[in-house]
């Protein structure tokens, strides 16, 4: 389960402890990240669930790799 703008991560905590989904969570608050992934932790479903500070509406940027 992908949930962009995800806030808090009580959806997917909820659905992480319910039916066992894995999921990972992204938001633009440091805040909202940081708490998330503590009740996570507090639920028991932090090995099912990653919560990344990210903004939705810009581009992804992956690093490209230094070739020899």
């Amino acid at each position: 389960m992908l949930d962009v703008g995800c806030g808090d991560g009580r959806v997917l905590i909820a659905l992480a402890k319910t039916i066992g989904c894995r999921g990972i969570g992204l938001d633009v608050s440091e805040e909202c990240i940081d708490f998330a992934k503590r009740m996570s932790d507090a639920e028991g479903v932090s090995d099912k669930l990653r919560f990344h500070v990210a903004d939705a509406t810009q581009p992804v940027v992956r690093a490209q790799p230094k070739l020899p």
